[in-house]
């Protein structure tokens, strides 16, 4: 017996998914197994909560419907798989020892964030560390910047945080060359060229 396929698209509506077929009592047997499924009589297309698309492909595998999901779906959940391996191996590198060139024991929350900032600079180009005051995000920037291959890195800082970032890398690596943008115009400009690790401005 010929079941017509189930299509699968994006909704308009925020956090749903619209399921399009030719009329067929056993589809609609089916998609009625799915809770919160609503079905619009102007357009005639159900309608699922984007969370039960996994439980409508199970169903429809076990009474012999095909899923098609559109090419726009189907990218985004190629990406969402990306996303969750990029998490579990972000969760195993959690687990493993963080090997800091400084004589500094990280702290747990802090080693949990020097993962993170690896993790989205090598996907996402960048992050936002916005942990409280005083829990060490100098630090764990640092530590990104010691753990990573860039050649050199532009801190951008308020007046009185400068001297804090001095601090901070004499404190945890003293190794690491900087210098802090400072002084008149030819001052500066000597300090831009020089070949340190960090530039503080």
């Amino acid at each position: 017996m010929n079941r017509p396929d189930l299509i699968v698209e994006f909704n308009s509506r925020p956090g749903s998914l619209a399921v399009e077929f030719p009329y067929d009592a056993l589809a609609v047997s089916l998609i009625k197994t799915i809770p919160g499924r609503r079905y619009d009589k102007d357009t005639k297309i159900w309608h699922i909560p984007s969370g039960s698309l996994r439980a409508l492909q199970q169903e429809a595998a076990r009474r012999g419907f095909n899923i098609v999901l559109s090419e726009r779906l189907r990218i985004a959940q190629n990406h969402g798989q990306q996303d969750k391996a990029e998490l579990r191996r972000a969760k195993e590198m959690d687990d493993s020892p963080l090997d800091l060139p400084t004589k500094t024991e990280a702290r747990p929350y802090q080693r949990a964030g020097i993962r993170y900032l690896q993790l989205a600079l090598r996907k996402f180009g960048g992050a936002l560390l916005a942990d409280d005051m005083g829990l060490g995000k100098t630090f764990q920037a640092l530590s990104l910047v010691a753990l990573s291959k860039c050649r050199s890195v532009l801190v951008l800082t308020k007046a009185s945080g400068k001297y804090v970032w001095l601090e901070e890398i004499e404190k945890h690596y003293p190794e690491m060359s900087y210098v802090l943008i400072d002084g008149v115009e030819e001052e500066r400009r000597q300090q831009w060229s020089q070949d340190v690790r960090i530039f503080i401005t």
